[in-house]
C-alpha cells in the first residue's frame, strides 16, 4: 500500500493563519478601547484642570448659601448634598470644576423626592476624569412612617431603587464633561437575587457599588457596575452584570424593542404541569376597585367567600396603595392559563404626563423608572397569589422574595410622559407550596403596544413572620390557628395543603412536629404527591402521639376540583376507583403515621405498603367542585421485627351523606423485610389462566389498546386515557376463565420514567396498587365494548360498581426496574337490570412471572338511558 500523507499539515497552517488574524483583531480593538479611554480621560482632564472663570455660569449667580454645619465624621456628602445633586447644581456638590455641567439643559442626577433613597455617601474611590473601575458605598435610612411601606415592610421597588448612587459615581467621574446634555443615562440590563428577606422601616440600608468595567461604542460609552444591599448589617440583595449607557433622544426613539426573535422564543411550546391551589374563584378579571380592596386586605370580598380568613389573620398580605401602585386593573387572570398550564396574567397602567413618577425620575430627563415597571410585575404576582388562595396556609405571613433566584432584566424601550399605557403579559413558570408557597414567572412589558421590557425569573413567596406558629408542635399538638378554615363547614383546620405538601415531598418536622426532624437527612414514608394526592387538610384528630391504641380518629378532607385530570382523563366524567381508594387509604396512613407509628426506631429506613383491604363504593355522588371528608379509626397496630402492621376503618362522606366505607391494612417495612416479598404463591411462578392453557382457546382475539382508542374515537362509552392509560393489550376470550362467564387478560410495558412514580412515593418510587386495580378496571371496559355488551344501548357509559364489596391483597410492589405488568379477570356474572349492566370477576396481577395481586368481587357498571 502507498504510505499515508502526514495528517492536519495543512490543516495546522489554516488554523495557526486563523489565531494569528483573529489575535490581530483583538490586540487592535483592545488598543482602540485604551485609545478611546485616554481621549476621553484626557478630555476630562483638561475640562477639569481649567481655571474655574472660564467656566460659563448657566445664570445669574445666585444669593451666597447660608453656613452649613460640618459633616459627622465618615461622611462624604450627607442627606442635603445629595437632594441639592438630585434637584439643585451639581458644582455645589462636586466643587466649582463642575458647574459647567449646570449650564447642559440635562445632566446624570438622582431621582428627586419622593424617589430619592439615598442619605449619605460614607466611602469613595473614584478619580475624576479617570474612567477605571471605581467604588462608592452608600446608606439609606428608611423611616419609620414610609409613605410607600406595606405594614412596615419596604417593597421590592425601593430596596432595589436605593441602589441609586451608580449615578451619583458615574457623574463624579466626569461622565457629563462629554455628554454635554446632549446624552441620557439609560439602564439596559441587570441580576438580581435577593438573599434575605426584604427590609422594614426604620433599618438602615447600606449599598456597596462597584463600577467594573467601561466600553466605548462609538460616541456611546456603556459601563458595568454591581452593588451589595445590607439590611442593618445583614446581606439581603445582590445586582449584579448591570450595564448602563448614555444615549441620544436619537439613539433612544430609534430602539425597536425587544428583540422578536427572543420574543418568539418565550413563546415555544413548554411541558404543561398542574397545580392545585387551595381555593378557587370565578374572577377572571379585576377592576381599579377590587385592586384598592386588596389594598385594603379584602381578599374575600374579591375573590370569594372560600378566601376568607378570621378577622386578623394576615394584615401584611395586601397591596401597596395607590401612589405605588402600578396596575389599574387586571384584564386576564387565567389560572391554567400560559406556556406551561400555571397562569396568565394580564393587566394595564394607564400614565398620567404629569404623574410623580415622571417628575421624580428625573427632574430634566423624566423617563418611569425600571424599579417602578418590576414593582408592577410584583403587585400582580401578589394579586394571582391571593386568587389562588396561598394566603390561606398562613396565619400572619408576609410577601418575599424567593431567595436565591436569578431574576434577569432587559430594558430595550424607555417610558416617557409621550407614552399613554404600559400593559403586563405575565407567564407563571413555577408554582409550589414548597418549601413555602412561591411563584416564579416571566415577564414581557410592552409600552404602548411595543414588548420594551422583559424580566425572566421573577418570584415571591409568602413566609410567616418571625415568631408565628406554622407548624404542629412537640407531641402532634396544634394550639394555635394555622390559617385555614374548612370551606365545607368553616371550622378551622388543625393542618392544611402547605403541611400536607410537606408531608408528601418536603420537611416532615413541618408537616407533623419536631420530633419529625429525625428524618431530616434520612429516607422516610411520605404519603403520595402532585397530582396522586388526595388528602388536603386535617380537620380533628381524637388521639395522642404515641399511643397507637385502637380508637384514635382523624378527620381530614379533600377537595374535588372540577376539572380534576382524572375527569378528563377518564371514560365518563366520574371520579376513578383509584382516586376512592388512595383518598381513603393516605388519610389512614396518615393517622397512623401522625401519631408517630416509626418515631421509636429512628435508625430504620421504613418504606410503608398497603397489604389488604376491603371497600364498597355505597353511593355514586357527583363529586366535582365538592368537598369530601374521611373519618379513619385505628383498629390495631403491632409491632413485628421488621415491620409495623396497621388495620384501620374509614368512611367517606360528603355534606354529611356517607358515600364509600372499607378497611384496610398497611404495613411499615424496613429494607431487609421489604426484600424478602415472594409473592401470593411464596415465589412459586403461578401463570395467567389462559397461559396455562395446553393450547390457545379458539374465539381468543388479541386488542392493542391504541388502535382500539382510534377505531373507537367519537362513540360511548369511551375508554380512559391519560395518566389512566394503563393497558397496552388485551386478549379477550368471551366464555373462558375460572367461572366460564368470560375472561381477558392484559399487559403494560413498565417504563422507569412513569408518571406515578414520581407521585408515588418521595424517594421511594413504586406502582401505587390502586392504579394496578384500575388496569383490570379498564381491562372490562374495553371487554365490554368488545364483546358487544354496549351495542344498541342509548347514550351508555362507565360507571363503578355499587354496593358490592371489593377485596385485595398486594405481596409484592412494581419498581422502576421491573419489566412489565400482567393481569386477568375472570368474569363471573354480568347482570343486566334496568338501566344499567353490571360485571364483576376476580383478578391477578403480576410482575413479570410473579404473582403479586389478588383481587375479588371487581366490577363496572354501564349506565344508559
Amino acid at each position: 500500500m502507498p504510505p499515508r500523507p502526514a495528517r492536519g499539515s495543512a490543516e495546522r497552517e489554516s488554523t495557526l493563519a486563523l489565531v494569528r488574524s483573529l489575535r490581530a483583531e483583538i490586540l487592535e480593538a483592545h488598543r482602540e478601547v485604551l485609545d478611546a479611554q485616554r481621549t476621553l480621560r484626557d478630555e476630562l482632564l483638561a475640562v477639569l484642570t481649567a481655571p474655574a472663570a472660564t467656566a460659563p455660569p448657566a445664570q445669574p449667580p445666585a444669593p451666597p448659601a447660608p453656613p452649613r454645619a460640618p459633616k459627622p465624621e465618615g461622611v462624604v456628602w450627607d442627606e442635603q448634598d445629595l437632594l441639592e445633586f438630585a434637584t439643585g447644581k451639581i458644582g455645589n456638590v462636586f466643587g466649582p470644576r463642575y458647574a459647567r455641567i449646570d449650564g447642559y439643559a440635562r445632566r446624570v442626577r438622582l431621582p428627586a423626592p419622593p424617589y430619592l433613597f439615598a442619605t449619605r455617601v460614607t466611602q469613595l474611590d473614584a478619580e475624576p476624569g479617570e474612567f477605571r473601575p471605581s467604588f462608592i458605598r452608600t446608606e439609606y435610612d428608611v423611616p419609620e412612617d414610609a409613605w410607600y411601606a406595606v405594614d412596615g415592610q419596604v417593597p421590592p421597588a425601593v430596596t432595589i431603587e436605593a441602589g441609586q448612587c451608580d449615578l451619583l459615581l458615574i457623574s463624579y467621574l466626569g461622565a457629563d464633561f462629554t455628554n454635554r446634555g446632549r446624552r441620557v443615562y439609560r439602564l439596559l440590563d441587570s441580576t438580581l437575587s435577593f438573599v434575605g428577606d426584604l427590609p422594614r422601616t426604620g433599618q438602615t440600608l447600606r449599598y456597596d457599588i462597584w463600577i467594573d468595567q467601561f466600553v466605548r461604542q462609538g460616541d456611546t460609552l456603556l459601563f458595568f457596575f454591581h452593588y451589595d444591599c445590607y439590611a442593618d448589617g445583614e446581606l439581603i440583595l445582590k445586582l449584579t452584570n448591570a450595564c448602563a449607557g448614555f444615549f441620544t433622544d436619537e439613539e433612544l426613539e430609534a430602539s425597536p424593542g425587544l428583540v422578536q426573535g427572543r420574543a418568539a422564543r418565550a413563546q415555544a411550546p413548554a411541558e404543561k404541569r398542574s397545580f392545585k391551589p387551595p381555593a378557587r374563584t370565578e374572577r377572571t378579571s379585576l377592576t381599579t376597585t377590587d385592586l384598592d380592596a386588596l389594598a385594603e386586605g379584602r381578599i374575600a370580598d374579591v375573590f370569594g367567600e372560600g378566601h376568607r380568613q378570621p378577622p386578623g389573620c394576615n394584615p401584611s398580605l395586601r397591596l401597596p396603595d395607590g401612589r405605588l401602585r402600578m396596575a389599574d386593573e387586571v384584564t386576564v387572570l387565567d389560572r391554567t392559563g400560559g406556556r406551561h398550564g400555571l397562569g396568565r396574567i394580564e393587566a394595564v397602567k394607564r400614565l398620567d404626563p404629569d404623574g410623580w413618577y415622571f417628575t421624580s425620575h428625573f427632574p430634566d430627563d423624566p423617563v418611569l423608572a425600571g424599579s417602578l415597571v418590576a414593582e408592577g410585575a410584583v403587585q400582580l404576582l401578589e394579586v394571582y397569589a391571593l386568587s389562588l388562595g396561598l394566603h390561606l396556609t398562613l396565619p400572619d405571613a408576609r410577601f418575599q422574595p424567593v431567595p436565591d433566584l436569578t431574576t434577569e432584566v432587559k430594558v430595550r424601550g424607555q417610558i416617557t410622559p409621550r407614552t399613554e399605557r404600559v400593559e403586563y403579559r405575565i407567564d407563571i413558570t413555577e408554582l409550589t407550596l414548597l418549601p413555602r408557597p412561591a411563584l416564579v414567572a416571566d415577564v414581557v412589558v410592552l409600552r404602548d403596544g411595543t414588548p420594551s421590557i422583559s424580566v425572566t425569573g421573577l418570584g415571591i413567596r409568602l413566609r410567616e413572620k418571625p415568631g408565628t406558629p406554622y407548624r404542629p408542635e412537640a407531641g402532634g399538638e396544634v394550639p394555635h390557628f394555622l390559617g385555614r378554615l374548612s370551606p365545607a363547614t368553616g371550622e378551622p383546620a388543625l393542618l392544611n395543603e402547605f403541611h400536607m405538601a410537606h408531608a408528601a415531598k418536603g420537611d416532615l418536622a413541618v408537616a407533623m412536629g419536631p420530633e419529625f426532624e429525625i428524618y431530616a437527612n434520612s429516607r422516610a414514608p411520605y404519603i403520595p404527591n402532585g397530582d396522586f394526592l388526595f388528602v388536603d387538610r386535617v380537620m380533628r384528630l381524637d388521639g395522642t402521639r404515641g399511643t397507637l391504641r385502637p380508637g384514635a380518629v382523624m378527620v381530614t378532607e379533600y377537595d374535588v376540583p372540577e376539572d380534576a385530570w382524572y375527569y378528563a382523563d377518564n371514560g365518563h366524567p366520574y371520579m376513578p376507583n383509584c382516586v376512592y381508594m388512595e383518598s381513603s387509604l393516605q388519610a389512614a396512613i396518615l393517622l397512623g403515621y401522625y401519631l408517630g407509628a416509626t418515631l421509636p426506631f429512628p435508625e430504620e429506613r421504613f418504606s410503608i405498603r398497603n397489604l389488604d383491604g376491603r371497600a364498597t363504593l355505597l353511593k355514586d355522588l357527583d363529586l366535582r367542585g365538592r368537598t369530601v371528608q374521611h373519618r379513619s379509626t385505628l383498629l390495631s397496630s403491632d409491632r413485628m421485627p421488621g415491620s409495623i402492621l396497621q388495620n384501620f376503618a374509614y368512611e367517606l362522606s360528603c355534606d354529611g351523606e356517607v358515600f364509600y366505607t372499607g378497611e384496610s391494612l398497611f404495613g411499615y417495612f424496613n429494607e431487609k423485610a421489604l426484600a424478602r416479598q415472594v409473592g401470593l404463591d411464596k415465589g412459586q411462578s403461578v401463570p395467567p389462566w389462559l397461559d396455562a392453557r395446553p393450547a390457545r382457546p379458539p374465539g381468543t382475539r388479541r386488542i392493542g389498546l391504541p388502535a382500539f382508542r382510534e377505531r373507537t374515537a367519537g362513540t360511548a362509552p369511551r375508554p380512559a386515557g391519560g395518566h389512566l392509560d394503563l393497558v397496552e393489550w388485551l386478549d379477550v376470550l368471551p366464555g373462558g376463565g375460572e367461572h366460564g362467564q368470560g375472561y381477558l387478560r392484559g399487559h403494560r410495558t413498565i417504563r422507569p420514567d412513569e408518571w406515578y412514580f414520581s407521585c408515588h412515593f418521595h424517594r421511594d418510587p413504586v406502582m401505587p396498587g390502586s392504579l394496578g386495580v384500575e388496569a383490570l378496571l379498564q381491562g372490562l371496559q374495553v371487554y365490554a365494548v368488545e364483546t358487544g355488551l354496549t351495542e344498541g344501548l342509548r347514550n351508555p357509559r362507565f360507571a363503578l360498581l355499587r354496593g358490592t364489596e371489593t377485596t385485595w391483597s398486594y405481596r409484592g410492589q412494581i419498581l422502576r426496574d421491573d419489566p412489565d405488568m400482567k393481569f386477568d379477570v375472570h368474569i363471573k356474572e354480568i347482570r343486566r337490570e334496568p338501566g344499567r349492566i353490571v360485571i364483576t370477576g376476580d383478578g391477578h396481577v403480576w410482575k413479570s412471572d410473579l404473582r403479586i395481586y389478588r383481587l375479588g368481587d371487581l366490577g363496572i357498571e354501564i349506565h344508559h338511558d
